[in-house]
């Protein structure tokens, strides 16, 4: 079902690396790291978020950008910081991704979680 790629039971966090690797290659651009920053519980869902950085030139850094936030995967970009560097530019994005989760009132001792 299309709400399952959209908004996942579980965060699917190997297969949602697997999916920015490829898109990254598929871009031609390098992805330097990504790492979760925040785990929330909400209303019912769960917010994720993650930064990420990709080394490459402007337009493969916009191609993934568009790709990324078009994917099959609910994913909101809330921040994007492009850095000159010798040959290339550094770009870092910050985002958010979603899961279904545990209504926030029936999990009282639920907290955000930073890493």
């Amino acid at each position: 079902m299309q709400i399952d790629r959209i908004l996942p039971d579980n965060p699917e966090s190997s297969s949602f690396l697997v999916q920015v690797e490829e898109l990254s290659k598929e871009c031609g651009i390098q992805l330097n790291y990504l790492k979760p920053t925040k785990i929330m519980n909400k209303d019912g869902y769960r917010e994720y978020e993650i930064e990420l950085s990709l080394i490459g030139g402007f337009i493969e850094s916009m191609q993934f950008i568009n790709k990324f936030e078009n994917k099959s995967r609910f994913t909101n970009v809330t921040t994007i910081v492009m850095l000159p560097n010798k040959n290339s530019l550094e770009t870092k994005l910050s985002a958010k991704i979603y899961s279904f989760g545990v209504p926030f009132l029936t999990n009282k001792n639920s907290k955000a979680t930073d890493k």
